[in-house]
């Protein structure tokens, strides 16, 4: 499984720097990507759904540990390409998981009612 780093106006080889130190918090964390991810998307649906503590919705302690860790390893990218930051405004970068379509877990494939909603029904 790999990582992708979208960054305007990174280098590619500052890039692969990037990526390789996201790799290592991960690796470090003794987790692989596609778990840290899905547990970043449970964050994600739990703050979506106004983070309740019980029910179908609530985040896990394994998913909050995998969400911690994915945080880490984008915070770890994005400081390679921005040795400065926090001192200025956030930059504009996303760590994803580099997938085929046919590949990618169903909580990673696009949900086509929210896509139908999103985009007005085309």
């Amino acid at each position: 499984m790999e990582l992708r780093l979208t960054v305007q106006g990174i280098d590619p080889e500052t890039i692969a720097r990037a990526l390789d130190a996201a790799r290592k918090v991960l690796a470090d964390a003794n987790m692989d990507a596609e778990t840290a991810a899905s547990g970043y998307f449970a964050l994600e649906g739990w703050d979506d759904a106004g983070f309740p503590e019980d029910g179908d919705s609530a985040l896990t302690a394994e998913d909050s540990r995998a969400a911690d860790v994915w945080l880490n390893a984008e915070e770890a990218a994005v400081r390679v390409c921005y040795p400065d930051w926090p001192e200025g405004p956030e930059p504009d970068c996303s760590l994803e998981l580099d997938l085929p379509e046919r590949e990618k877990p169903d909580w990673l494939k696009p949900d086509p009612i929210a896509t139908a909603m999103f985009y007005g029904g085309r």
